[in-house]
């Protein structure tokens, strides 16, 4: 093999590594559900004043917290309540959301930010051909003076290492901050949005109480849904069921009248 061929050869390798790369870091990249979606669906038939302020400073808290918890591996957080979504970027490619941004992305970050756009995001011997040619003003790799190709040699050795390395940091940062994040979101996040929510729960139970003692004093006897005025027993069974009792029951108090019609 001779020197423009192993010129080539490393300019291909580097073009089959970046991209293996890259595979991880987009799978590494994948939306993650927070798991809020419950409680925002619930705050969303609600009429408690206070109760949406409440919630979304709850999980601003906690965004503020993740997002500070993470800075160590050099990650940002990205985090949409509405659409119960976070994910995780490295701080070296947030902002390039397609598979050739990346690609061309890094490629100036590690190989050449003046003539990347020469490169583009193909690795093959027709790219690395016209990327030499427009840069040296040759017609072929095999044109290029022995001293051109020393120093092209050497520098794509080093920007191919330089990736490697960086590459390799940049994915165990993302594996470890994305698994402290769904540990965060499995064991601490939910736990903690509904205790801070919890209060919200207590008033709105306290006014459907309210509602159905002022339209029969006896209301609460043997009554099932509101637990006879038991406030953490109708708390725990509520906390069981799943989102369908928002439509079963609205937690709008202007429909505790139905609810309460319809049980007696």
């Amino acid at each position: 093999m001779n020197s423009g061929d192993k010129l080539t050869q490393l300019f291909l390798d580097f073009g089959q590594e970046l991209n293996g790369y890259i595979d991880e870091l987009i799978k590494l990249r994948g939306k993650m559900k927070i798991g809020l979606d419950r409680q925002r669906k619930r705050l969303a038939a609600w009429t408690v004043d206070g109760s949406e302020d409440a919630f979304k400073q709850a999980t601003y808290y906690l965004y503020n917290r993740r997002s500070e918890a993470l800075t160590k591996y050099d990650l940002l957080l990205g985090w949409d309540v509405e659409n119960d979504e976070c994910w995780v970027r490295d701080i070296n490619s947030d902002g390039w959301e397609t598979r050739d941004d990346l690609i061309l992305g890094f490629t100036r970050l590690f190989l050449d930010k003046e003539w990347s756009n020469e490169l583009g995001t193909t690795f093959d011997e027709s790219t690395f051909v016209n990327y030499v040619r427009t840069r040296y003003g040759v017609s072929t790799v095999d044109e290029l003076s022995g001293d051109d190709k020393v120093k092209l040699f050497e520098w794509l050795r080093v920007a191919f290492n330089d990736m490697k390395a960086n590459m390799e940091q940049i994915l165990q940062n993302m594996r470890s901050g994305r698994n402290e994040l769904k540990n965060f979101l499995d064991n601490e996040l939910k736990s903690f949005v509904e205790q801070r929510m919890k209060f919200v729960y207590e008033l709105m139970f306290a006014e459907m109480v309210d509602m159905a003692i002022t339209i029969d004093e006896n209301a609460l006897r043997d009554n099932q849904y509101l637990c006879n005025g038991n406030f953490e027993k109708w708390y725990d069974e509520q906390m069981q069921k799943d989102n369908d009792f928002v439509k079963d029951f609205t937690f709008k108090l202007g429909k505790v009248y139905q609810i309460y019609n319809e049980e007696w």
